[in-house]
């Protein structure tokens, strides 16, 4: 012990010989993949404990923390969980007088043994884990949109995404997930059809990378280290096309609305005409002799899309992410040149299409279409407008 006592008489020649030996000294330095961070270790001994922090930064990775003297025997050096970050490994350089032993460990906490004057100093590596968001855009309507997502070693991610406004994003929260290949997968709904994907990474030196877009569920993307993406999906309500409706007399008829029949200024208020819209020449006439000015061809095409878009929105109940779509290609049709007709056509065409994929429970009996327009009346759309 020290101090210690001793009892001198006369005539006494003491000596004391002190003997000490050098403590250890024992150093935690940070490496970190993909990010940084303050990370906060504890190393306990046989006695007792200390706790101790690092920081990395962007100048300064690795960091070394303080030199730490300790005591002789065994320490087990325990890092502290921090959200998003994964531990890599520790390894442990001890130099004993000339000889450096170095020791990898690959679990947390860790553990090793000083003896006098050894010298530790311990790396631990870890790595930011990516982050996944999912935000989902359904055009023509609002649901709830069930996704999973997959990897090679991790948990199935579960996530249900509810839209509430057409054409605008609604997001998922952050996952935390793996590095590596991930697999999502949008669950199917009856009336929606998947129309693409793109995700956008930042990565952790804030770059970016966009991938897709991808056209089909489930699409796969590969993260590494400190990754944060965004995959924006986007759904389209059912719709069927010009042709479904002009060959399925018997679906077109049952929700054609002879109430709300307007189309280019001619009241289709009943089946015929309805059917004659489909069935009519582009070019000609129904005397099949007399030839449309080129400003009733553009409208005749128009009326045909104008026709199915009407039937879309009846059977879907579609709620339009332009809600003036039908009535803007209406007065077009009723008052613009032939481009800018020909231009609403493409408009509708491509909504008409959007959703031809989607699966569809109709209340009602399917048919099998064939219908050839042999009781459409053509005559009534010999004139337009």
């Amino acid at each position: 012990n020290n101090p210690f006592d001793i009892t001198l008489d006369n005539g006494d020649v003491a000596k004391c010989t002190v003997k000490n030996q050098k403590l250890p000294t024992l150093q935690i330095s940070k490496n970190t993949i993909g990010g940084f961070g303050k990370f906060d270790f504890t190393v306990t001994n046989g006695t007792g404990s200390f706790t101790t922090s690092v920081t990395t930064s962007n100048g300064t990775n690795p960091a070394d923390g303080d030199v730490n003297i300790v005591t002789i025997g065994s320490h087990q050096i325990t890092e502290q969980s921090k959200a998003g970050w994964s531990f890599v490994q520790t390894v442990c350089d001890v130099t004993s007088g000339d000889k450096t032993t170095s020791t990898t460990y690959t679990t947390n906490p860790s553990s090793l043994t000083l003896g006098a004057g050894d010298v530790a100093k311990c790396t631990v590596k870890n790595t930011l884990m990516p982050i996944l968001k999912l935000t989902k855009i359904s055009h023509n309507g609002v649901g709830t949109f069930g996704f999973t997502i997959t990897n090679g070693t991790g948990p199935l991610i579960q996530s249900s995404i509810t839209t509430t406004v057409p054409n605008q994003g609604t997001s998922s929260g952050s996952y935390i997930v793996t590095t590596g290949d991930h697999t999502i997968t949008e669950l199917s709904q009856n009336g929606w059809a998947f129309g693409s994907a793109v995700c956008t990474v930042v990565h952790s030196d804030k770059s970016t990378t966009s991938l897709g877009p991808f056209t089909s569920s489930p699409f796969t993307i590969t993260l590494v280290s400190g990754d944060n993406v965004e995959c924006v999906v986007n759904d389209n309500g059912a719709t069927r096309s010009q042709g479904f409706w002009a060959t399925h007399s018997d679906q077109a008829k049952y929700f054609w609305d002879t109430t709300n029949a307007n189309v280019c200024g001619k009241d289709a208020n009943t089946y015929p005409i309805m059917e004659g819209g489909f069935w009519s020449s582009i070019p000609k006439l129904s005397d099949g002799k007399t030839s449309r000015t080129s400003l009733d061809q553009a409208r005749m095409q128009l009326v045909q899309q104008l026709i199915a878009a009407k039937l879309n929105v009846k059977a879907f109940g579609l709620t339009l992410d332009n809600p003036n779509l039908i009535s803007d290609a209406n007065n077009i049709c009723k008052t613009g040149t032939p481009s800018q007709i020909i231009a609403q056509v493409g408009i509708l065409d491509q909504f008409n299409n959007s959703g031809d994929k989607a699966s569809w429970s109709a209340p009602y009996q399917q048919g099998t279409g064939g219908y050839k327009g042999d009781t459409a009346n053509k005559k009534a759309w010999d004139i337009i407008g």
